[in-house]
């Protein structure tokens, strides 16, 4: 059976409402499986590359626990105040696909700690003159050993290949979103991708 606080009206409503006033961005079913995977962890050490309007749903799934978000637009910034945001700069381009450049102003504590769960969902990365995300993905490799990984927007050649160096073969691909289980996680049962088929009829998104 699917967790009775995963499946509460609180928060069918905060998916409802981000599909509806954040479109273009995830689909239902990829806001399910990375709430469901919070939810199931909290609280937990979860590190996010990108701020949006899902920032604060997230924030809050993981109550208790610590969220970062990893942020190069200070616009955004400016957005989500009330949550830990680190102002970063990337230096690559897709013009230079694979020349990888360490991203700017991480501090050393973000690579120093395990995190549970890192979600990529930034920098830009759909023309060739924006940063791309060979840096976040690589970060994501390396600070996450003992959890699970997602990455956005895998429709795109180049999120494919970046994830196939740095990560290899995804456990699933959900639509756009790829996730990794990085070793064995007693928490983050295999159930939860088979429950995603029942856990959309209960809700009834289509």
């Amino acid at each position: 059976m699917l967790s009775e606080k995963f499946v509460e009206d609180y928060w069918i409503k905060k998916i409802k409402s981000l599909l509806e006033t954040n479109p273009g961005q995830m689909s239902e079913s990829e806001y399910v499986i990375v709430l469901q995977a919070i939810l199931f962890r909290a609280p937990c050490k979860l590190l996010i590359f990108g701020i949006g309007k899902d920032s604060e749903m997230w924030q809050e799934a993981n109550k208790g626990g610590l969220t970062v978000f990893l942020e190069h637009n200070a616009e955004w910034i400016q957005f989500f105040r009330n949550a830990i945001t680190i102002q970063i700069s990337y230096r690559t381009s897709l013009l230079e696909k694979w020349k990888y450049k360490p991203i700017d102003n991480i501090p050393l504590w973000i690579n120093d700690t395990p995190w549970d769960i890192v979600l990529v969902d930034a920098p830009e990365g759909y023309e060739s003159h924006l940063p791309g995300r060979l840096s976040s993905i690589k970060v994501a490799s390396v600070v996450c050993k003992n959890g699970v990984v997602f990455v956005h927007d895998m429709q795109r050649d180049n999120e494919k290949d970046f994830t196939m160096r740095y990560l290899g073969q995804p456990t699933k691909i959900i639509e756009s979103l790829g996730v990794w289980r990085r070793n064995r996680l007693q928490n983050f049962k295999n159930r939860c991708f088979s429950e995603i088929k029942l856990f959309m009829k209960i809700v009834g998104f289509k």
